[in-house]
């Protein structure tokens, strides 16, 4: 029994030690997450938070254009490419491929509306795509002048089902519009590049619109501004954090088909696949109420932001934790058996001192 005691109680403070450091660990490590979970949720939040508020300043650049034609309908093309490209010229006007005016035109004043558009200079103007329609809503005004944007003149924006659905709305609404996922004019037939437009009605100057019957009777138009996700995304993001994987959708929608816009992805090869991303350590999905239209932005991390992020002190609790277990384990074990050790040396120099006496006393006795 005494010779099983000291390891015995070796291994209770060596288990008790262990036990400690393995507590410490599962809490530091909770600690970890939660710290790592925060970061991550502030990404998430500011993602949309800038995306929200890029769209706002676009809205309000627009709400400048509404007043400026609401006062002057008949404002000069020049007067009107000024004015855009001064307020285009700021920063919360990043990302913007244009700014148009589309005229409400009816059918009956079709003809006359293209031939004073020819007499304004455009002598080859003509309202496109051709056909019998109730009314009509070219464009007319277009900022910044450039070949790529001149080619959308004339395009009847309301013979598209996506852009009538969203201009309707703004008319019938009187606020900013934004349509769901289309491609613009100018990139047809250039590849697929997600894009969208925010719509913003323009009203008879000093007509009452305090009814839904008012604002159809007096809309004579719509401005709008166009822009690429992906340049308006680029804008938000030249210091995305490391380790995460931005996604855009169109409405609440997450399938590729809704996809707007995707973050560059990250050193880690294969990290960023879509069974990678499923199985991300944090994930993250935030709903953004964008002028009368939603978008889902989704975060996913990769463990290039744990690398980033961790600090590794649960390990580094629980590597010293084991190591100072078994040190005191192996101290508790030595200084149990220390008295045993001492006594048995003690009997032994006793027994030799007897022998020695013994033979003193034999060589004595010869």
């Amino acid at each position: 029994m005494r010779r099983v005691l000291p390891p015995l109680l070796a291994l209770f403070v060596g288990a008790l030690t262990l036990a400690f450091t393995i507590g410490l660990f599962l809490h530091e490590r909770d600690n970890e997450q939660a710290r790592l979970r925060t970061v991550f949720d502030a990404n998430a939040r500011q993602a949309a938070g800038r995306i929200e508020q890029r769209i706002a300043n676009y809205e309000q650049m627009l709400r400048g254009v509404q007043g400026l034609l609401s006062a002057d309908f008949g404002l000069d093309r020049q007067a009107f490419e000024d004015y855009v490209d001064t307020v285009m010229a700021g920063p919360d006007a990043a990302g913007l491929q244009s700014v148009a005016f589309a005229q409400l035109v009816p059918r009956s004043g079709l003809v006359d509306h293209v031939g004073h558009q020819r007499m304004t200079g455009r002598s080859d103007y003509q309202v496109r795509p051709p056909g019998e329609r109730a009314f009509y809503s070219p464009i007319v005004l277009v900022a910044p002048d450039s070949a790529a944007n001149r080619h959308v003149i004339g395009y009847d924006s309301i013979s598209e089902p996506t852009r009538r659905a969203a201009m309707l709305q703004a008319r019938d609404s009187g606020n900013a519009t934004l349509t769901a996922l289309l491609q613009l004019r100018v990139d047809a037939g250039a590849g697929s590049k997600p894009g969208c437009l925010l719509y913003l009605p323009v009203y008879e100057r000093g007509a009452s619109v305090a009814t839904v019957a008012e604002r159809r009777a007096h809309g004579i138009g719509w401005v709008r501004a166009a822009f690429r996700v992906g340049d308006l995304m680029s804008t938000l993001y030249g210091e995305q954090g490391p380790g995460l994987v931005v996604r855009v959708y169109d409405g609440a929608d997450t399938s590729d088909a809704s996809l707007l816009y995707r973050s560059a992805t990250s050193s880690d090869l294969g990290a960023d696949t879509p069974e990678a991303l499923r199985k991300a350590r944090f994930q993250a999905r935030e709903y953004v109420s964008l002028a009368g239209h939603t978008w889902t932005v989704q975060l996913s991390s990769l463990p290039e932001f744990e690398r980033v992020h961790e600090r590794n002190a649960s390990t580094v609790i629980l590597v010293a934790g084991v190591v100072l277990s078994l040190l005191l384990g192996v101290i508790t074990h030595q200084l149990v058996t220390g008295r045993a050790r001492a006594y048995a040396a003690a009997q032994a120099m006793t027994r030799e001192l007897r022998e020695s006496e013994e033979r003193y006393r034999r060589i004595v006795d010869t």
